[in-house]
């Protein structure tokens, strides 16, 4: 059975991550941005606050800001160069924002007793179905809109490596590295990140090539727990996801407006890779992806390669708005041929217990 995983913002904020609605608190308080960055923020809250006399805007959503921002031509976004300083510098800071998440949840290993497990690896085990096999290229394929790194980490701590549907090569500066995020051979499930990755770049010869972190890395921390001692306590988590990483490179990401113009083949190759797996799945699970009636392309590009496939069972959403997103989606822009398919579960993945699978 071919099963395509549909991954929205709902599935990493069990990571603690923002989605839209929750960026701009998030930001406020990140530890990870400097003055400067919660400054540049601020001030494309203040433009869109000044314009919602003329229309509504919810000015803690990052996506309609930053619509607003683009259409009143003050932010050119969609649009990088090595002149677009706007540019860069959100994407630097989506960056710092998502690169970020709870090093209790990591996998922990205490050097004396047994290796422990993170929940959340746990739960996603559960989630996934998972086995003592590792997963065929055949048997998964996952789809997401997120920045984040979560997904590939945790498939690769489970050795499930996932491939990419482009070629890439790796940074490499020759410091400490456990194991990578990614596949270089078309092994694992294959992982099509539609907007983008908080550890993508441009190759610094080849702006046409890409370049990825994909390594994973063991360091010390204290994970708070006292019958531990700090001494001997380590945990394994993406080189990006260090306190210390730093970058001068630009993250190749498509940051969030109601425009993701886009014309950079790199990402032409990703959408059509999961085109073409929606059009060859049995199963289609969203989970965390809460259909926003903003993304009409997302609508468009999920009927166009869904209608001629034939062999699709029931379309699970899950989300604690899964009857909510249902009702919406009933009276929206989708036929009755994809309506009859959903299968709301109303629960967040990480409470569900059993394999969606």
């Amino acid at each position: 059975m071919k099963t395509v995983l549909f991954l929205g913002a709902g599935f990493s904020s069990a990571w603690g991550l923002p989605v839209m609605q929750e960026f701009f608190q998030h930001a406020k308080n990140s530890e990870y941005l400097g003055d400067n960055d919660k400054d540049f923020l601020r001030k494309l809250q203040r433009k869109a606050r000044q314009g919602a006399s003329m229309l509504q805007i919810e000015n803690d959503n990052l996506e309609e800001v930053l619509s607003f921002s683009l259409a009143s031509e003050n932010f050119n976004v969609g649009y990088p160069s090595q002149d677009n300083n706007e540019y860069n510098n959100l994407c630097r800071i989506l960056q710092k924002v998502y690169r970020k998440a709870g090093f209790k949840e990591y996998d922990i290993r205490d050097e004396i007793s047994a290796f422990h497990v993170s929940p959340l690896l746990q739960k996603l085990t559960t989630l996934l179905g998972i086995g003592q096999e590792k997963l065929s290229p055949n048997d998964l394929s996952i789809i997401t809109t997120n920045y984040d790194v979560m997904i590939e980490f945790y498939l690769a701590r489970l050795g499930s490596c996932c491939h990419l549907p482009i070629e890439w090569h790796a940074v490499d500066d020759n410091s400490q590295c456990d194991s990578h995020l990614y596949s270089p051979k078309k092994s694992g499930p294959l992982l099509c990140k539609l907007h983008g990755s908080l550890n993508w770049f441009s190759h610094t010869n080849d702006e046409t090539n890409l370049q990825i972190e994909s390594r994973i890395i063991k360091g010390r921390f204290d994970h708070g727990d006292d019958n531990i001692d700090v001494a001997i306590r380590s945990a394994y988590y993406p080189k990006v996801s260090d306190p210390d990483y730093k970058t001068n490179s630009v993250p190749l990401i498509i940051p969030p407006t109601l425009f993701k113009i886009q014309t950079d083949v790199r990402f032409r190759e990703i959408w059509n890779a999961a085109g073409e797996v929606l059009r060859e799945a049995d199963k289609l699970v969203f989970v965390g992806f809460s259909f926003p009636e903003s993304d009409t392309y997302i609508q468009y590009f999920l009927a166009a390669n869904l209608y001629e496939n034939v062999d699709l069972r029931p379309i699970a959403i899950v989300d604690p708005k899964a009857d909510e997103i249902y009702e919406r989606l009933k009276k929206g822009k989708f036929g009755s041929h994809f309506r009859d398919l959903l299968k709301p579960i109303n629960r967040k993945w990480e409470d569900i217990g059993y394999s969606v699978i």
